[in-house]
């Protein structure tokens, strides 16, 4: 994908060209109830929800993507995908019966980590993660860069989410990035 990039000063003449790379990663699939896709807005949080969880009609079977963007200041990963552990026996909280419904599934070679290894990309490699939201088919390849210094960026709703300052706790991996 070839951008032109325009200085922002309307009385520039100048134009700067970036190539950019983009490749899509496939992490897995998802399989959502319809209610969850396409829920009627105005019958209520409680009921629509109730909806959702008691729903068995499915979508059909979405991939779940990640991006990586090869820019000339370094990688930018968007999204980091969902983890091959999640079918394994208590890794998904029991209590919460939407993670029950949600049919997500992850091959061991579709994690992040596998991917990015084939195509000869250290974890380290990449200069900064962009998460698009926090839900655990987006971030739960997160603890791959924990260790690293890469920077993470989500929005600021999604940060104080995860940080638990609007009483929401969500990953904790996901909060140790942010």
């Amino acid at each position: 994908m070839d951008i032109s990039l325009r200085d922002k000063n309307p009385g520039a003449a100048t134009c700067v060209r970036s190539k950019l790379k983009i490749t899509a990663m496939q992490t897995g699939t998802g399989n959502p109830p319809t209610r969850l896709i396409a829920s009627p807005q105005n019958i209520g949080t409680l009921r629509r929800r109730l909806g959702i969880v008691f729903c068995r009609e499915r979508t059909g079977p979405h991939p779940i993507n990640g991006y990586l963007i090869d820019h000339a200041e370094g990688l930018i990963l968007v999204d980091t995908g969902d983890t091959a552990r999640k079918s394994d026996r208590g890794y998904m909280p029991t209590l919460n019966p939407g993670f029950r419904n949600i049919d997500i599934r992850v091959a061991p070679e579709e994690e992040i980590g596998q991917q990015l290894n084939a195509m000869g990309i250290r974890s380290a490699d990449v200069r900064l993660v962009v998460l698009t939201h926090l839900h655990h088919d987006h971030t739960r390849g997160s603890p791959l860069f924990s260790a690293q210094p890469n920077p993470c960026f989500c929005g600021r709703l999604q940060t104080c989410q995860a940080q638990g300052q609007l009483g929401r706790r969500d990953s904790r991996q996901v909060a140790r990035l942010v």
